[in-house]
């Protein structure tokens, strides 16, 4: 089966959730109006706020619905998913960093908050980990979802390739001082898995962070199938879903796999 996945490489309006929804709109009639029209939309980490966890009480909405209940009308109007794409998400007094799943009838139906908080950049002040990974199929295709610093955790791609993903969406915010670990650990996680890896970054600049972009759809082989540079940009990319099972086949990684040794 055939899935076309775009992503949706942009530059974050900070805490202006109206700017942010109007471009997301914008790019999505541009992709749609191409062909072959996408199956499946990926946006960048935090796109509706950016990274402004510090005002995470004024912008986060209950449950990330307010993200869920806008891209749900998008869904329905174009006839595609969204796959990734965090908000930030009130729960209670906890502030959570998460990736939806919205299918193509509208419907709210996963979600998977960010595992691995990265204290160099304080989220672990502003924000509740996520305890479980999320696994699940859609337009045929079986798809594991992580944030950005969960990409530097081979552990966890690992798990989701053991059981079964045949893809794996990465939502980022990945600053430019370390942009070369974005691109290698992409093509990493995607060759040592044998699973197609969406990378969706986001660019531009926040204060005196400048963010590396490069968002790029990886093939199971580990070779790049199309990247972004720096600039905003809209990556379109057809994924055959039976190629990771036949890579594995022919290459059985998995089986060569001594995992005693590895506790």
């Amino acid at each position: 089966m055939i899935a076309t996945v775009s992503v949706f490489q942009m530059d974050i309006a900070l805490g202006d959730k109206k700017a942010n929804m109007a471009a997301v709109r914008a790019r999505l009639e541009k992709a749609c109006a191409a062909a072959p029209k996408p199956d499946i939309i990926v946006l960048p980490e935090l796109w509706s706020t950016g990274y402004v966890l510090e005002k995470a009480p004024q912008l986060a909405s209950e449950g990330g619905q307010e993200e869920a209940a806008f891209l749900g009308s998008l869904a329905r109007e174009f006839g595609v998913a969204f796959v990734g794409g965090s908000v930030l998400a009130k729960e209670g007094n906890a502030f959570r960093n998460r990736a939806q799943v919205i299918e193509a009838n509208g419907a709210y139906t996963q979600h998977y908050d960010k595992i691995h908080l990265i204290a160099l950049m304080n989220e672990d002040t502003f924000l509740q980990r996520g305890n479980r990974r999320l696994l699940f199929t859609l337009n045929g295709v079986r798809i594991g979802v992580i944030i950005c610093y969960d990409l530097r955790f081979c552990e966890l791609p690992r798990i989701l390739a053991l059981e079964g993903a045949d893809m794996l969406v990465v939502s980022a915010e990945w600053p430019t001082a370390r942009g070369y670990a974005w691109e290698a650990l992409l093509q990493a996680r995607a060759a040592e898995n044998q699973m197609y890896v969406v990378g969706c970054n986001r660019c531009g600049k926040a204060g005196n962070e400048e963010f590396a972009g490069s968002s790029m759809i990886v093939g199971p082989d580990g070779k790049i199938i199309t990247r972004a540079d720096k600039e905003e940009a809209i990556l379109t990319a057809a994924v055959d879903t039976e190629e990771p099972g036949k890579l594995r086949k022919s290459m059985p990684l998995f089986g060569d796999r001594v995992p005693d040794l590895y506790i």
